[in-house]
C-alpha cells in the first residue's frame, strides 16, 4: 500500500467515524427531546397536530420560543418538512420580525418539540437541503 492510499484509508475511516457520531448524536437528541418528565405542556399545531413541548427552546432563545410557538398555532398552517433521523422542521414567516430573524422554525422528534426559535430564510434553507429535507412533494423553499 502506497503512503497516498494509507491516507485516503485513514481519511475514508475517519469520515465513516464521524458520520457515525453525527447519527449517534442525532439519535440521543431525538430520545432526550422524546422522554420529558412529569406533565409536559401540549400544543395545537394547524397541519401537524398536537407537539409536545420541551425546554430547550426557552432556556436557550427565552422569548422568541414563545413568540414562535404562538406564530405556529395561529393564522395559516406552517410548511412540514420531514428530515433525516426521524426530524421534522415546521416553518413559517413571523407577522412581526425579530431580530434574529422574519422566519420561526420549530424542530420536532415524533411530535416532542427539539426547539424554536426565530431565524432567517437563508438558514432555514440551508439546514433544509443539509438534513435532507422533503415536504413530500419534493424540494422546495419554506
Amino acid at each position: 500500500m502506497t503512503a497516498g492510499q494509507a491516507t485516503s484509508s485513514n481519511n475514508h475511516g475517519l469520515a465513516m467515524a464521524l458520520l457515525a457520531a453525527i447519527v449517534v448524536c442525532a439519535l440521543l437528541t431525538c430520545a432526550a427531546a422524546v422522554s420529558v418528565p412529569g406533565s409536559p405542556q401540549v400544543i395545537t399545531v394547524p397541519g401537524a397536530g398536537e407537539v409536545v413541548l420541551g425546554d430547550h427552546a426557552t432556556q436557550r432563545h427565552g422569548n422568541e420560543a414563545e413568540i414562535v410557538r404562538e406564530a405556529m398555532q395561529t393564522g395559516r398552517p406552517p410548511s412540514r418538512w420531514q428530515c433525516k433521523e426521524g426530524k421534522e422542521y415546521l416553518s413559517k414567516r413571523l407577522d412581526e420580525p425579530l431580530p434574529s430573524g422574519d422566519w420561526g422554525l420549530m424542530v420536532l422528534c415524533n411530535g416532542h418539540e427539539i426547539t424554536a426559535f426565530a431565524t432567517t430564510r437563508e438558514y432555514i434553507l440551508r439546514v433544509l437541503e443539509e438534513d435532507g429535507c422533503s415536504n413530500g412533494w419534493g424540494y422546495a423553499h419554506p
